[in-house]
């Protein structure tokens, strides 16, 4: 049996992403590149559908799957081309 108190408030819905790209191009040789690129971003969100597992006895949910993160990532690149 599983009950649940839908009349309890859950609130507003709230969101913001702020992000960051930036990357450089290097050029060796008019057959050689190479590309260094750096991205950022910091994601938060009040989502209150999100139920935690043991939350409501009786359902199985997935879980807290959280969506407030930071996140960087890195890449480099490398091309040639042949004639």
């Amino acid at each position: 049996f599983v009950s649940y108190d839908i009349t309890t408030e859950q609130g507003d819905y709230y969101s913001y992403s702020h992000s960051v790209d930036v990357y450089a191009n290097y050029q060796f040789s008019q057959q050689m590149a190479m590309k260094l690129a750096y991205q950022y971003e910091r994601y938060y969100d009040t989502d209150y559908a999100q139920v935690d597992v043991n939350a409501i006895s009786g359902l199985t949910t997935l879980g807290d799957l959280n969506h407030n993160y930071n996140a960087h990532q890195v890449m480099l690149s490398f091309s040639y081309q042949l004639r």
